[in-house]
């Protein structure tokens, strides 16, 4: 049992004892061995050659879909449905013989997708955020869970950050007992509340920061970027040099990086993952594209939609083979980076958006929100927005005021939008206003810029 799990079944009044002095147990002996050995491999293996991860990779595959066939009921009928044994796949490109695994698919036959040689009293649930829809559960093991862990610091760990670097975390949600913040000693973060929601606030969140010490800033792109156009705004003075920020389980629009950049004087690093873990990527040190961990970890992308699709390498209790995201990236770029010279691939651009953020147009033209995004620079009194899309002819965009908004500067801004809108979507959609004093978030505090109802359905059938 981890030492994590093992702390959590105490006591209350044991926890609180263990609570102040964990954070002198070792860097060594916090983590269990199944952190250890995934991350000292991965910072091993990711010097090697193509050649080399494509034959892991492949052995890995071979590994998850002959246990698949045997013991996941779901699989055994897929495989069997198409006369095909495990062994039929044979390299990485006749993974192609098997179907997409779709968000529906798994909610209709959860019960046979999980593995018949596993304890199920051992295993974790995990839930996706639901910001496309409803959301899914899935399971896995406390070793999965530690190997993903072990993953992210191994990209982190191009940025300077070892297991144990503090860090300060901004993420969705509030901390329980209402608490401004809560430190985790296990992995020497500082979380913040997210309600960064003016000047007096800001100003704590920076004391507190100053206190820690720490000098990477990790979270949602969304509270990050607030927190920073908040400093900016009221003229605040950074406590500290902070040596990256890193963003994470949001889409990253161009305003996000720029305004963060600004503030913050330092990197701005892009990672990807999810709660499925079928996909693992980051940028590396010299470059900006998504390198994905190909270790870990199968993506593909489909050629009429560019969906990410992924096969994780990791869960065997509940196998994902050959996902469909719902995340749209840009066409992958090369495989291997010659920059920081890892072999790791596919190496893609950016993260376009999901299948319900994409605007439609009446004529069908598809609008991603990497490029809605430029009108909503620069703007003065307005401090959060959302596009609402329930049909081709209509949007409505929400509008959050900061709280010292002037009505000359607000009605400039608004009809700013509205042109700029216009002049990208056609001026037969409609655009209508609707002012509110907040936006809600989805269950685990994520922040979902656009909603389109359509989008998906247009994305499906594949029109661009």
């Amino acid at each position: 049992m981890a030492l994590e799990n093992l702390f959590k079944s105490f006591p209350p009044p044991l926890q609180n004892g263990i609570k102040r002095v964990q954070g002198f147990i070792p860097v060594r002996l916090r983590y269990p061995r199944s952190f250890w050995k995934m991350y000292d491999f991965l910072e091993k293996s990711q010097w090697w050659d193509k050649g080399r991860l494509e034959e892991y990779q492949l052995s890995r595959l071979q590994q998850l879909l002959a246990h698949a066939y045997r013991d996941v009921p779901y699989y055994t009928r897929v495989f069997d449905e198409r006369g095909l044994k495990p062994d039929d796949i044979s390299s990485l490109s006749d993974l192609k013989m098997l179907p997409y695994l779709t968000k529906d698919i798994m909610r209709n036959n959860s019960p046979y997708l999980i593995s018949r040689d596993v304890n199920r009293k051992k295993l974790v649930m995990g839930k996706t955020s639901g910001t496309t829809g409803t959301p899914l559960q899935y399971f896995e093991t406390y070793t999965v869970r530690w190997q993903t862990m072990a993953c992210i610091y191994h990209l982190w760990s191009r940025l300077g950050i070892k297991p144990g670097t503090p860090m300060l975390q901004l993420r969705g949600g509030i901390i329980p007992g209402n608490k401004p913040t809560e430190y985790d000693p296990f992995l020497n973060v500082l979380r913040f509340s997210a309600q960064v929601n003016g000047r007096a606030m800001a100003e704590k969140y920076l004391v507190l920061m100053s206190r820690f010490g720490a000098k990477y800033l990790h979270g949602y792109p969304s509270i990050i970027s607030s927190f920073a156009f908040l400093i900016k705004k009221h003229g605040l003075k950074m406590p500290l040099n902070l040596k990256a920020v890193i963003f994470a389980s949001e889409c990253v629009y161009p305003w996000m990086i720029d305004i963060c950049k600004e503030v913050f004087n330092c990197r701005v690093f892009r990672f990807y993952g999810m709660g499925e873990k079928v996909t693992f990527a980051g940028e590396c040190e010299d470059s900006f594209n998504y390198h994905c961990v190909p270790q870990v970890a199968i993506t593909e992308f489909d050629r009429e939609t560019n969906e990410i699709i992924g096969t994780g390498l990791l869960n065997f209790a509940q196998p994902f083979i050959r996902y469909k995201t719902t995340d749209v990236a840009s066409l992958p770029v090369e495989n291997g980076c010659s920059k920081c010279t890892r072999n790791y691939f596919p190496v893609f651009r950016d993260i376009e958006g999901r299948f319900g953020d994409y605007l439609v147009t009446s004529s069908g033209r598809l609008f991603a929100p990497v490029v809605v995004t430029h009108p909503f620079k620069g703007l003065k009194n307005i401090r959060h927005t959302q596009i609402i899309q329930k049909d081709k002819q209509s949007i409505l965009l929400r509008v959050v005021l900061w709280e010292d908004a002037e009505k000359a500067g607000t009605e400039r801004d608004l009809n700013y939008l509205k042109k700029h809108l216009h002049e990208m979507l056609g001026e037969e959609i409609r655009i209508e206003l609707e002012i509110v004093d907040s936006i809600p978030l989805s269950a685990s505090g994520k922040f979902q810029w656009v909603i389109s109802d359509i989008a998906k359905d247009f994305m499906m059938k594949g029109i661009r």
